[in-house]
């Protein structure tokens, strides 16, 4: 159980009332209440809740946007997981060696800016949770209820966690946005493959090559409003097609709907460049610069008339170009600074974070009114449970060729994102790279909706047929993938293993070289995305399986059969797999 609960509040919080109650949640589970009652109505100060619990089993920690950092800290240094409305989510894990939750804390509340910490106290080996509230800027106050929910169970850390993601929905009303079936269908997105460097011939001629392959959304990413090509955000802003790369981008996109493509336009939705007329006419209005010499600056939607300036925007490229959806980009930027605080507004919000969900609620409203079934894009950090009311694609913070980061993402954000689609970042490769290596890539992401960046009318043979095999396996079996139950071995060492499994069918890939159980009622393809070929099958068959082994590109390379034996010891090839299925009696 954990222990010895303080409060510390400073000077504006000491004269208000605050209770600190605690009841069960259930077996294992604590849920502990914590009310501000203010004097009057106030901007509260940052107020801490800390407690402890025995530091036992304890080997990594969890949060949702941790990438590879997964130790055990010391309390002088703790591990923390920072959440406000715009970024990150409210939970924090620690675990044991085998996987187990240890302790899992989850706040209530997915918008208050706060942050969760964890480590380890020297003196009495005990873990020390540090809970800061109110660690930006809020609206004025005059009570404030929040929900501590301390899991202390002995089971798998992603079922403690799904079962964070589903009192939130169920319990506190954080309902998803709805999932056209286009957000789990794999995209061609421009970003890495084409940058600022768009024609429409271009895109045409590479939608039609990703297409046959099996993607049917293309994301148009950054340079469709700009003629300037070095990479920049000082002419984002006025959101005018830039002519000399797309003369009309209407009849682009009804081209790409004739090959079946969907498509979705980007939008960097904080900046404003110093190029750009609504530089001067928002001058008043920023939150922050988002570069050191403010040639980029940061709009602040606490003020009514930036987000009607936004939605207006987005409404009419949709409306006018024909889209399908749109991709929201660095919602995360909007933060606050010196030169946003102390400002005051017609409707008296000062908080930012109510500022971001009214613009994205105004946003999805007018959007779903024009199309219900409109695709919605955001990346990692932005993908708390509040905010995901508002986007259907979730997807992996850039990563360029980074197969762990990937991976880890595609995993974090799997374990608290319910049915939302979670999308890699864009894979890519060099020209010259191995089969094995690319397909690696592909299998690092192949638990989430897979994004494709590559030049397809350019791609080698060999790497062609990789990526129509990988592409029309995945689009196989994605309910399996994208619908079955998530099993994760190792995450202190970010993943030896993970296997989807949906009724009696399991599709698995083993990260690092250790043995795979199987069942005698399952089907099961394992892929092999490690370098070492001894793969090590432990059966709890009385009557065994039958197998085929494939290479990376989905040839056949070996089949056969075990029976009667405990343990079998198969050769697959890096990137290749092996499917088993029971033998019937």
């Amino acid at each position: 159980m954990f222990e010895r609960p303080v409060l510390i509040c400073k000077k504006k919080n000491q004269a208000s009332n605050i209770s600190v109650t605690s009841e069960s949640g259930g077996t294992g589970i604590t849920l502990v209440r914590i009310l501000f009652a203010f004097d009057s109505c106030i901007t509260p100060d940052k107020a801490t809740f800390t407690f402890t619990a025995p530091c036992v089993d304890v080997f990594s920690t969890w949060r949702p946007v941790g990438g590879t950092v997964r130790n055990v800290a010391p309390n002088w240094r703790k591990l923390t997981a920072a959440s406000r409305l715009a970024s990150g989510a409210p939970v924090l894990s620690m675990l044991s060696k085998g996987g187990n939750n240890r302790v899992t804390v989850a706040l209530s509340d997915a918008q208050m800016p706060c942050t969760i910490g964890c480590g380890v106290l020297e003196e009495t080996a005990e873990l020390e949770f540090r809970i800061d509230l109110f660690t930006q800027l809020v609206s004025p106050l005059d009570s404030y209820e929040i929900t501590v929910r301390v899991d202390q169970r002995d089971i798998p850390f992603y079922d403690a966690l799904a079962d964070v993601e589903k009192w939130w929905c169920d319990d506190l009303g954080f309902a998803e946005a709805y999932i056209p079936d286009a957000a789990k269908l794999p995209v061609d997105s421009l970003w890495y493959s084409f940058h600022q460097e768009l024609d429409p011939a271009s895109i045409l001629a590479e939608c039609k090559a990703s297409k046959a392959l099996g993607m049917d959304t293309v994301i148009i990413d950054d340079g469709w409003q700009t003629d300037d090509n070095h990479r920049g955000y000082e002419y984002c802003g006025d959101w005018e097609l830039a002519k000399g790369k797309i003369p009309d981008l209407k009849k682009l996109v009804d081209d790409l709907h004739a090959i079946g493509m969907k498509v979705m336009l980007w939008f960097s939705v904080p900046y404003v460049g110093i190029h750009s007329r609504a530089y001067a006419e928002f001058e008043d209005m920023y939150l922050c610069s988002a570069a050191r010499n403010r040639t980029v600056m940061v709009l602040d939607p606490r003020y009514k008339k930036v987000r009607d300036y936004l939605s207006d925007i987005y409404v009419n490229a949709v409306k006018n170009y024909g889209l399908d959806g749109l991709k929201l980009d660095f919602i995360d930027a909007f933060s606050l600074s010196e030169i946003s605080v102390g400002k005051t507004f017609d409707d008296g919000n000062v908080s930012l974070e109510n500022g971001v969900e009214t613009l994205l609620r105004e946003v999805m409203e007018k959007l779903r009114a024009i199309n219900p079934e409109i695709l919605i894009e955001f990346r990692q950090t932005y993908v708390g449970p509040t905010i995901r009311k508002y986007g259907n694609m979730l997807r992996v913070a850039d990563c360029p060729n980074d197969t762990q980061s990937n991976r880890n993402g595609i995993i974090d954000l799997r374990l608290i994102s319910g049915s939302t689609a979670v999308h890699s970042d864009m894979i890519m490769w060099h020209h010259d790279e191995t089969n094995e290596a690319a397909a690696a890539q592909l299998l690092a992401v192949i638990f989430g909706v897979p994004q494709i960046s590559l030049r397809i009318p350019e791609l080698k043979e060999d790497h062609r047929q990789l990526l129509a095999y990988f592409l029309s396996f995945w689009r196989k079996h994605r309910d399996v993938l994208l619908e079955g139950k998530l099993i994760v071995k190792d995450p202190d060492v970010c993943y030896s293993m993970v296997m989807a499994q949906k009724d009696h069918k399991a599709v698995a890939v083993r990260y690092l070289s250790v043995p795979f159980e199987v069942q005698e009622n399952n089907s099961y393809r394992l892929f092999n995305a490690t370098t070492d070929e001894n793969v090590t099958i432990l059966a709890n068959s009385a009557l065994g399986f039958d197998y085929k082994i494939f290479d990376c590109l989905g040839n056949c390379l070996d089949k056969g059969a075990f029976s009667n034996t405990a343990v079998a010891l198969l050769r697959v090839p890096a990137s290749g797999s092996i499917e088993l299925c029971p033998i019937k009696q």
